[in-house]
């Protein structure tokens, strides 16, 4: 790619890095001003045209974990076509990525083992089994979630619904044990708060039914919410004054009010609730119902259910685009899965994405 300065010919190079599978993984600008070319404006105009033109290329990826058949599906969303297909997991469920974008967490709680994926070559690069000192056996991984500065990786542990299940802090540089938080009842879903100083756990066990708050500076709970009905997981939203927490068998999603930590509202409507997507905006958010093939949307301003849209398929988890204009949602089961995707602006599906597996987790990676 050459961009001109002007008339005396200086110019600005710049190079596409390309991977082994033909994704783009970053850029080489070059240089190369005539040397009777000297205009310090020209130059950054023609940067800026130069960094235009890459950014234009990028697209969203989102990378989809394939608990059926092993492996993690990497979609481009520009074309809604699977770009990579990356081997080597075990029933792989949960996923996350890093906040710098480089890696990404795959959890496969039957065996106990968390995998480590590099972004720049959608290849394993290396893997760890979640057995803490002092535990005689791994601990199966579920539900994870970084703090915002990159430093800590939180795993809820589900441990086959017992009571005795853990949140392990990850050191995300050595993937170390940095502690290990005992207290909750068949922990699944996680979220923390945007400042990265709270971390709510989904105590899914019907002898809990509550949240667990934990603070990050000691990695220590200091107190339970109750009211909550086997709380699927976790949502907070962007300011960090509010998170929706899906309650399966009582069909509702509480709101939580996270300024004093108490349940504000439960908003009715759904089936089966189990895994929830604030949009961007924040105005609105997602709901799978996972006792029907449909999600559902509702307002977070007036706390209601605005309009369900139907997948034909069972919804597991939804992630959407940075701008909110699409959300993906993972559906099906063995053999039959797929992800699909609903324009946002019409709550309609206009793309079925095959080639999945059981699909579980899903996370966005926007270059």
């Amino acid at each position: 790619m050459e961009i001109s300065l002007g008339s005396d010919g200086g110019t600005v190079t710049g190079t596409v890095l390309q991977q082994d599978d033909g994704e783009e993984a970053g850029a080489v600008i070059v240089l190369v001003p005539d040397s009777s070319h000297q205009n310090r404006s020209d130059l950054l105009g023609a940067l800026s045209l130069l960094f235009a033109s890459l950014c234009a290329d990028a697209s969203p990826f989102f990378y989809v974990a394939n608990n059926a058949n092993g492996t993690v599906s990497v979609i481009d969303a520009a074309t809604n076509t699977i770009a990579a297909t990356i081997t080597g997991f075990d029933a792989p469920n949960g996923i996350a990525i890093t906040p710098d974008k480089t890696r990404v967490y795959v959890a496969s709680p039957g065996t106990g083992t968390i995998y480590v994926v590099s972004t720049a070559t959608n290849k394993i690069i290396s893997s760890f089994t979640v057995q803490p000192p002092g535990y005689a056996s791994a601990l199966d991984p579920w539900g994870m979630v970084f703090s915002p500065d990159g430093t800590k990786l939180y795993v809820a542990t589900y441990n086959g619904g017992l009571s005795t299940s853990q949140v392990v802090v990850i050191n995300p540089q050595n993937n170390s044990f940095l502690a290990t938080i005992t207290g909750f009842d068949a922990a699944k879903g996680l979220a923390i708060t945007p400042d990265g100083n709270w971390l709510y756990v989904a105590n899914s066990s019907s002898g809990s039914n509550s949240v667990a708050v934990v603070s990050t500076a000691t990695d220590t709970i200091t107190e339970y919410i109750f009211g909550f009905s086997q709380p699927a997981g976790v949502a907070i939203n962007e300011p960090g004054t509010y998170a929706y927490v899906p309650n399966p068998p009582a069909n509702a999603v509480s709101v939580l009010n996270l300024r004093n930590n108490s349940i504000s509202t439960n908003i009715f409507g759904f089936s089966g609730p189990s895994s929830t997507k604030i949009a961007p905006s924040g105005t609105v958010a997602y709901e799978a119902d996972g006792a029907t093939t449909a999600i559902t949307e509702f307002s977070t301003a007036t706390n209601t259910v605005l309009t369900s849209i139907d997948l034909g398929l069972i919804p597991h988890s939804i992630a959407m685009t940075p701008d909110g204009s699409y959300a993906y949602v993972t559906a099906g089961g063995y053999g039959a899965g797929a992800v699909e995707v609903i324009n946002t602006s019409t709550n309609s599906v206009v793309d079925t994405i095959t080639g999945v597996d059981n699909p579980a987790g899903i996370a966005l990676l926007n270059p």
